[in-house]
């Protein structure tokens, strides 16, 4: 999880892990913003989300949440009233609470309001997800692979393509040489930058509010550690 000071965003997600797969998601999928290492079906029938009387058994609820949300969505179940997104800390100085109330969604008496999200991977911006669609600045898909930022971010229909394997950005999006690739595969598809008209506004309104809420000074540990070297060594 993220550390912030005068936010409460973070990148991760919790999903149950079970053998055979836990050697392959914890150690080359966990840790990025890949749909794998962060998507899981919320379900009722005992391992999320199960309330007897309250909601129905067998329930798999497809809405989008974040861990975050389920602070405040306890808080409405328990008769509080949730925090505003520009809320306050115990000592009155202003905040961002990214968690949304989704307690209507979990009792399956409306959709979830939850329609963004954004992606970090520990102090790397990795991209946004609005509604259906995701876009990711990123082709980086192991936990310990080297970073391989992209200038055009990868595009994914979620909807359409929930493994993220062709990027629909533009017609013929693949990859251009080695092993630096944002899809195993070629979209032929119609070009797809008309998203963008859902995903700037999300990303724009975010980087406005870590200027006027920025992140507590970090210290390198763990996989930032490499941050303790100076640009110049890199």
């Amino acid at each position: 999880m993220m550390a912030r000071s005068n936010r409460t965003r973070s990148s991760w997600s919790s999903r149950p892990i079970s053998f055979p797969n836990l050697l392959w998601e914890t150690v080359v999928i966990l840790s990025t913003i890949r749909r794998e290492a962060l998507r899981s079906p919320l379900r009722s029938d005992g391992a999320t989300g199960k309330w007897p009387g309250h909601i129905k058994p067998g329930t798999v609820n497809m809405d989008m949440w974040s861990h975050m949300d389920w602070w405040p969505t306890f808080a409405k179940l328990a008769g509080l009233e949730p925090p505003p997104h520009d809320w306050k800390d115990n000592d009155g100085n202003p905040i961002i609470f990214d968690g949304i109330d989704l307690s209507e969604s979990l009792l399956g008496t409306r959709p979830g309001k939850r329609d963004n999200f954004i992606y970090f991977n520990d102090q790397s911006f990795g991209g946004v997800r609005v509604k259906n669609f995701k876009a990711l600045y990123t082709a980086k898909d192991t936990w310990l692979g080297q970073e391989q930022s992209l200038k055009i971010p990868a595009l994914y229909d979620l909807w359409w393509d929930p493994g993220e394997n062709y990027d629909i950005v533009f017609n013929g999006a693949a990859p251009t040489r080695g092993d630096f690739k944002t899809l195993p595969g070629r979209y032929s598809g119609q070009d797809n930058g008309w998203i963008g008209l859902y995903i700037n506004p999300v990303t724009m309104q975010f980087w406005d509010e870590m200027k006027t809420h920025p992140n507590i000074p970090y210290k390198p540990f763990g996989a930032g550690s490499y941050e303790q070297i100076p640009p110049g060594y890199r």
